[in-house]
């Protein structure tokens, strides 16, 4: 039976009130087609499967600084495409949001600790911005700058100049590619952005964070495991105005269920963000930071669940 992802199931799922939810993100949400099924019970036991067999072999691919290398090709492959369009910003979005994948079936979904299978391929895609919507229309506003760490190819951007055209956006990332993106979309598409190399594990001092600036991150600090410490400590000395993580979170993981458990597990054996939501408590503890929001998402891709939200600031 076809059911629908209502704008209601958007706010329980991303943590958020309905009447929070902003017009921008409702009119988001209108544009795209969330229907989906419930997965039957024999396609539930080759989703288990799969999802184990996953586990077992992407446990020997392990995020951290040795990975370098490897967002570097990811990167110039979206810039080669890019230039290959005639600049079109829709070759930017990630390829790990793509309905085709080796790897996965990017139609098979978490939804409140259930597997889902979407109707359109693009599911995943539309959802992220949605999010984005909500996101940049909830936080962003009455911000003179924006910068994204981790910035990637860039395609968190269009949004944030969809609803803010004069908004100054500084993208920040570890990859040459990601810069030589950056720049085509300054020269091709008159975005008001600048780019600059960045690496979480060696924060360059000298960079300028502006007044009236917000600091955000979407599934960048996850590459980092536990070794984020310098960052948040470059983040306190240069204290911006605001600091939005869309990241997942390991401690929020029930792992006495069965989606859970396979989704800390595979969060583990990846070593991604390891302990990031304590760390932030310890420093408001400490009377360093101030957290407003923190919000736990249940909605993910197979393996995981990646979209839980933490808003702070440093303490002036």
């Amino acid at each position: 039976m076809i059911k629908k992802f209502s704008i209601g199931d958007f706010a329980r799922d991303f943590g958020l009130l309905e009447e929070e939810i902003t017009p921008e993100c409702f009119l988001e949400f209108g544009r795209h087609n969330f229907e989906y099924s419930i997965i039957d019970p024999e396609r539930l036991y080759n989703t288990f499967d799969s999802v184990l067999d996953g586990i077992e072999k992407k446990s020997k691919i392990i995020s951290g600084k040795n990975r370098k290398n490897d967002w570097e090709d990811g990167w110039r492959e979206s810039l080669e495409n890019f230039v290959q369009s005639n600049f079109d910003v829709n070759t930017l979005t990630p390829r790990y949001y793509s309905s085709e994948l080796e790897d996965r079936d990017n139609s098979i979904l978490r939804m409140e600790g259930r597997y889902i299978k979407a109707t359109s391929p693009n599911f995943l895609a539309n959802l992220q911005r949605v999010l984005r919507k909500q996101i940049y229309s909830q936080y962003f506003k009455g911000f003179d700058n924006v910068y994204e760490f981790g910035c990637g190819s860039s395609f968190n951007f269009e949004d944030v100049f969809e609803l803010y055209p004069n908004m100054k956006c500084v993208g920040l990332d570890w990859s040459n590619a990601a810069i030589e993106i950056i720049n085509l979309l300054r020269q091709k598409k008159d975005w008001n952005i600048e780019g600059h190399r960045f690496d979480f594990f060696e924060p360059d001092e000298n960079l300028d964070i502006r007044r009236n600036s917000v600091l955000f991150t979407f599934g960048a600090l996850e590459q980092t495991g536990d070794q984020y410490e310098k960052f948040l400590q470059f983040i306190l000395r240069k204290k911006p105005d605001l600091c939005v993580n869309i990241e997942p979170i390991d401690v929020f993981y029930d792992d006495k269920k069965i989606l859970g458990y396979l989704g800390k597990k595979y969060h583990s054996n990846r070593n991604y963000l390891k302990n990031y939501l304590p760390r932030l408590k310890e420093l408001e503890k400490e009377k360093k930071i101030e957290i407003f929001k923190t919000a736990k998402s249940s909605f993910g891709c197979t393996f995981q669940n990646i979209w839980s939200t933490i808003v702070w600031k440093p303490v002036w």
